[in-house]
Formats: structure tokens, C-alpha cells, sequence
């Protein structure tokens, strides 16, 4: 059987255009994500985290997007586009521990709110995303430290 020229390398084998292990011809969920765990279809695995994006900023106190965290999540409306109509994506809002944790539960959950918005409005379907506010029960940092908690005020999407 003959293989179209532009679906084979320099040396004829199978093309895996997002470097997933998993050959263009059979990838399930082409444009994974560098680095992303995938099964044999080429699709990442439940729970996986695809992006965390640590740029998506709000005003202190707010859920409304900073211009620079528009800019950033630019990077997640190209991925979610490519990928929107084969995965479900969990949109985690997470605080940093200043403040009280119930009151860090909504907010995170409505920034996380406003990040889908967000993302719907750029294009990506509804259907496929879910936010969730996680508050500051998931640090990736130290808070006691000001860079430690910027890093925990992050907004992260995993596989559903």
C-alpha cells in the first residue's frame, strides 16, 4: 500500500506532527499539548493536566481577566480549539491562603467562571469545558512567600 507522500518523514515513516508517540494517521486528539501523557488513540489521559497557566491574572480581589491574562490564555484558546469536540477539560480556578477559605472557595470558582466565558467568547465550545473552583486547596508553592503564593493564583485545565 502506498503512503501520501505528506503523511510520512524524510525516511518514510509515519508522521507525529504534536510528537505524542502516536502516529498522525491513527491520533485520536491531534495537537496534544507538548509533554502530555497520552493513551494509545493519542488522547490524554483522564486527570491529566494539559496547561496551567500561572499568567492569568485578576484584579486583587476580582474575577475579571487582566489584559495580560487574555494574552496568556490566547495559548489555551488555540490548544482548546484543536482539541474541543474529542476531550472534556476541567478549568480549575485556585487561590493563593490569604484571606478565609470559604470566601477563597468563590472567588476561585468565579474566576475559574470567568476564564470559560472567556474562552467561549474566543470560540471554544461550552460543551467541553467545566469550571471548577478549587480555592487554595491544591498549592503548587510556598505561601508564606509573595512569589509563592502568585504561583498558587493559577488557573489549571485537566482532562475530565
Amino acid at each position: 500500500e502506498m503512503c501520501i507522500r505528506d503523511r510520512v518523514d524524510s525516511v518514510g515513516c509515519p508522521l507525529d506532527t504534536d510528537k505524542d508517540g502516536v502516529a498522525d494517521y491513527k491520533d485520536m486528539c491531534p495537537g496534544t499539548p507538548l509533554g502530555t501523557v497520552v493513551d494509545e488513540a493519542g488522547c490524554p489521559l483522564k486527570g491529566e493536566k494539559i496547561l496551567s497557566l500561572t499568567g492569568v491574572n485578576f484584579a486583587f480581589d476580582k474575577a475579571v481577566l487582566t489584559p495580560n491574562a487574555e494574552t496568556v490564555l490566547e495559548e489555551a484558546v488555540t490548544l482548546l480549539k484543536n482539541s474541543d469536540s474529542v476531550i472534556e477539560v476541567r478549568v480549575e480556578g485556585h487561590t493563593d491562603s490569604v484571606g478565609a477559605e470559604a470566601y477563597n472557595q468563590k472567588l476561585s470558582q468565579e474566576r475559574a467562571e470567568a476564564v470559560v466565558a472567556y474562552l467561549v467568547s474566543r470560540g471554544v465550545k461550552e460543551r467541553s469545558l467545566k469550571a471548577v473552583g478549587m480555592g487554595e486547596t491544591s498549592p503548587v508553592a510556598d505561601n508564606t512567600t509573595a512569589d509563592g503564593r502568585a504561583e498558587n493564583r493559577r488557573v489549571d485545565f485537566v482532562v475530565e
